[in-house]
């Protein structure tokens, strides 16, 4: 049962990764209406919660169609200490295996003091790879991905490097 649990929060923490990749650019570098060339930023995330959803009803979880949602802090890069903001993730299993590979949907908001990003996609391994899909104040018309890597350790520590298109 342990390991299990420790799969399903390895699963989330490619979730919660994906969450808050694009909060460490500066305001400066999104705030131009188009970019040249793309903006890459990187955080580290960790802590949060975490709430499983059984949607099958099944006596084993997960199974297809069941769901992780996790609110996780973001962090700069450059100070793990500082929360940044915070993504609020929900993951639905498309197969019914934790990992590998994680075959999670997710559906990202990432909530920050100067807009808001939007990211899905469909996780399949560590790392994955999800799309930006938009955003609102500066990060307007953002287009672009993301590559998450868990790493081991207490919080479901990941780490994300975003690359941004406007």
């Amino acid at each position: 049962m342990l390991n299990h649990t420790k799969r399903l929060l390895t699963a989330a923490s490619i979730a919660a990764a994906a969450a808050a990749i694009a909060i460490t650019g500066t305001a400066a570098s999104m705030a131009s209406p188009q970019t040249s060339s793309p903006t890459t930023l990187k955080l580290l995330m960790h802590g949060g919660s975490l709430t499983t959803v059984n949607v099958a009803h099944a006596k084993t979880f997960p199974q297809t169609g069941d769901e992780l949602i996790l609110v996780q802090p973001v962090y700069t890069a450059a100070d793990p200490t500082q929360v940044i903001g915070h993504g609020y993730v929900t993951s639905t299993f498309v197969t019914p295996k934790i990992s590998p590979p994680a075959g999670l949907r997710e559906d990202v908001t990432l909530v920050l003091n100067q807009g808001d990003i939007e990211l899905a996609g469909v996780t399949t391994g560590d790392p994955s790879t999800l799309a930006v899909t938009g955003g609102t104040g500066i990060y307007e018309n953002s287009s672009g991905q993301a590559t998450v890597t868990t790493g081991p350790g207490k919080g479901n520590p990941a780490s994300v490097t975003l690359t941004l298109l406007r």
